[in-house]
């Protein structure tokens, strides 16, 4: 009994590395993909407008945004069956497995093959280029080009499906590695073709063809890596495919819902103060969500362990993670709403050389959101990657459905602000108490103790960092607002580090933290290099 105790006590620290390499590694491959998309962005742009010019510019991209709904015919449907297939791997049933991946991928195939069918004859008989007011493009190109694009969104249902093979096997690194490298090659094959005086159709078509040539290299890498895994539809059963159609519906709705809260707040915006205050209403939004998309690329990498765990009903080690990664994107979040609350004038100055507008009460308004948000993700995330994100869907709509009628009300006493203020009181309330709760039911938590040891220690944390800001800012000179930057974020950081480790964090959590750090620089260099296999 004693041999039995040691050996279980031997392996649980390293089954916990082993999950916090893959975590890590995931995290890394994340914001590697965050910033080969950035660059893209700031490289290409100025690429497009000088080689093809606004206009035809102008039109690619409304060809790209008219076509980019059908990705909506996925139905939710990659994430559902992704996250089932992760559970049948970690319990190790295989067939269970097959069942699901060829039923998924029956599903994947049919309904990219049925919009095809469907998109093809519409965009070729329609008159595209009267439809968008196009002048550089004609109606044989709009049409061609629109359907290219059409079948790239479609081939990327059975694509995602395929490559979420990967996070289901626990080599979420080497996908997002795959995706990395495409993204890099789409980008790169871009400008070649822009420097070469290709168009739309070109661009299109290699495109259409990079997506196909990596489709083929992931079916032979998983082939050859894993044998065992029969990549086709032979056991595939209607009724269990169209079992998946109506929870897998709920991440559509989730997706859907934000989506129309984003795009309605800015029309509402724009109907109450006029079109100059929607583009500072978006531009101070944009500033502030940044913060949103470096979480993500934490909690995406999370998924497939949070699927692993609740498979194999480890409900303490689940607690751990919900606790845990709560405070350290509280932690965050803080700091770089501290960093912005003082220093969101100078940046909004600097990037847009001062043809913007500060408002700092809506700033402050984006940053409270922020905050709530940071504070339920976790516990959305563990609700969606065990497929119990029926309450997810609810609270996304309810929540978003009041904050813009209370963004409304309050509009009328705090201007601009109230907007974003309704938006903010609606999510603390609804997302901030619900999904939290949701999520301790699940993990066998008490959700009382859950919420003090994260709220107390974060307002704690808070605190001491924007009193330790304020102090350096009084003293930080006025006008160079490069330096003022600088300087104030050096400031948070320092003060978020040595705080968030004493103030934020109870003891294991420090220790994990150390985990986190030495997995970190020990698996960076490996990502870096594509080395990212880590046994399951």
């Amino acid at each position: 009994m004693s041999t039995l105790r040691s050996v279980t006590a031997a392996a649980a620290p390293a089954s916990e590395r082993i999950q916090l390499s893959r975590i890590t590694q995931g995290t890394v491959t994340n914001v590697i993909s965050l910033l080969i998309t950035l660059g893209s962005q700031i490289v290409l742009t100025p690429l497009f407008l000088v080689t093809w010019g606004a206009t035809l510019y102008g039109e690619w991209l409304t060809l790209s945004a008219a076509v980019a709904a059908m990705a909506l015919l996925d139905f939710g449907m990659q994430t559902f069956v992704v996250n089932r297939l992760t559970q049948c791997y970690a319990l190790g049933d295989f067939d269970e497995f097959t069942r699901v991946l060829h039923s998924g991928l029956s599903l994947a195939v049919a309904i990219a093959g049925l919009g095809a069918a469907v998109a093809i004859p519409v965009l070729l008989s329609a008159p595209v280029d009267q439809w968008f007011r196009f002048s550089h493009t004609t109606a044989g190109t709009a049409s061609v080009v629109a359907i290219l694009l059409a079948l790239q969104v479609l081939g990327s249902i059975p694509y995602g499906l395929l490559t979420g093979v990967y996070r289901a096997i626990g080599e979420y690194p080497r996908s997002q590695m795959i995706t990395n490298a495409r993204l890099l090659a789409t980008a790169a094959m871009t400008a070649i073709l822009l420097l070469t005086n290709g168009k739309l159709v070109s661009l299109a078509s290699a495109q259409l063809a990079l997506i196909a040539a990596v489709g083929v290299i992931v079916v032979i890498d998983l082939r050859k890596r894993h044998p065992e895994i029969d990549l086709s539809i032979r056991h595939a059963t209607r009724s269990m495919a169209l079992s998946f159609l109506l929870p897998s519906s709920l991440f559509l709705v989730i997706q859907v819902a934000s989506a129309l809260t984003v795009q309605a707040s800015t029309v509402i915006a724009g109907a109450l103060y006029g079109a100059a205050a929607v583009t500072v209403f978006v531009t101070l939004r944009t500033i502030a969500n940044v913060i949103r998309q470096a979480i993500n690329a934490l909690l995406y990498a999370l998924s497939p362990e949070i699927a692993s765990l609740d498979a194999h009903g480890k409900f303490e080690s689940l607690q751990t993670l919900h606790v845990f990664t709560t405070k350290i994107l509280l932690v965050t979040s803080i700091c770089a709403a501290v960093f912005l609350h003082f220093m969101g004038a100078d940046l909004v100055r600097l990037w847009t050389r001062g043809q913007i507008q500060y408002d700092g009460s809506l700033m402050n308004a984006f940053l409270l959101l922020l905050l709530s948000q940071a504070y339920w993700l976790t516990s959305s995330y563990i609700l969606g990657a065990t497929n119990n994100h029926r309450t997810v869907a609810v609270c996304t709509i309810a929540s978003g459905a009041a904050g813009l009628g209370l963004g409304v009300v309050l509009a009328h006493w705090f201007g601009l602000a109230g907007l974003a203020y309704g938006l903010s009181v609606a999510d603390v309330i609804i997302c901030g108490w619900v999904l939290p709760a949701a999520a301790c039911r699940l993990v066998r938590a008490n959700c009382g103790d859950y919420m003090s040891d994260v709220l107390v220690r974060s307002v704690a944390f808070m605190v001491v960092v924007y009193a330790c800001t304020y102090a350096v800012v009084r003293f930080v000179p006025a006008g160079d607002s490069m330096t003022r930057i600088v300087l104030t974020g050096a400031a948070v950081a320092a003060s978020g580090i040595v705080f968030g480790y004493l103030v934020a964090l109870c003891g294991p959590d420090r220790r994990r933290v150390v985990a986190v750090a030495t997995s970190y620089f020990t698996q960076a260099p490996a990502v870096a290099m594509g080395q990212t296999d880590v046994a399951p």
